[in-house]
């Protein structure tokens, strides 16, 4: 069992003229967070080096994604994938020591 998308139903349809858009309230919640971290995203950007800030979010956001996997959709995980995490965490760290 998957709990991925089969939860949400979101429907684009035309009929007698006239779009229709049902959306569900996950999909909404989806999309102001995309907003919100777009936001925070640019306020990082502005205090941080862009050479340093994207690598270090683009690690954190590839570990985040993995564990969200795991914990919200109960994906199964692979040694590779553990072993993926590590080397994206080592990664991050050299990059915060060489800082």
């Amino acid at each position: 069992y998957k709990l991925g998308n089969n939860r949400i139903k979101t429907a684009i349809s035309f009929q007698n003229g006239i779009l229709r858009l049902e959306i569900n309230y996950l999909t909404v919640i989806g999309f102001i967070a995309y907003i919100v971290s777009f936001l925070v995203f640019m306020i990082i950007l502005t205090k941080y080096k862009i050479t340093y800030i994207v690598p270090v979010l683009s690690g954190l956001m590839c570990i985040c994604v993995f564990l969200g996997a795991i914990f919200l959709l109960h994906e199964k995980t692979s040694p590779g994938g553990i072993a993926g995490s590590v080397f994206v965490l080592i990664g991050i760290a050299i990059i915060n020591l060489m800082k």
